[in-house]
């Protein structure tokens, strides 16, 4: 484990192992098929999961409903 003393949180091995164990388990899971040209969606996708796992679940829903804004993602573009 290493201790920063700039940094917000200590960083450890098993969270890496587990990020990674999560990105697997996705792609099993939930995406079944993983395409290089959507992996940075499938990825930030994964790291919002990630990220929001310890909140509570009305505080998840409020944050992912701020996040809705964006201009959406159209067909054409997604399936070219």
């Amino acid at each position: 484990m290493r201790r920063d003393p700039l940094a917000t949180a200590c960083a450890h091995t098993n969270t890496v192992e587990s990020f990674n164990a999560a990105i697997k388990r996705a792609i099993v899971g939930v995406w079944h098929w993983f395409s290089i040209k959507h992996g940075d969606r499938y990825l930030s996708e994964l790291s919002a999961r990630w990220n929001f796992r310890r909140q509570e679940p009305m505080a998840r829903v409020d944050s992912i409903l701020a996040g809705l804004d964006g201009p959406a993602l159209p067909w054409r573009e997604l399936t070219a």
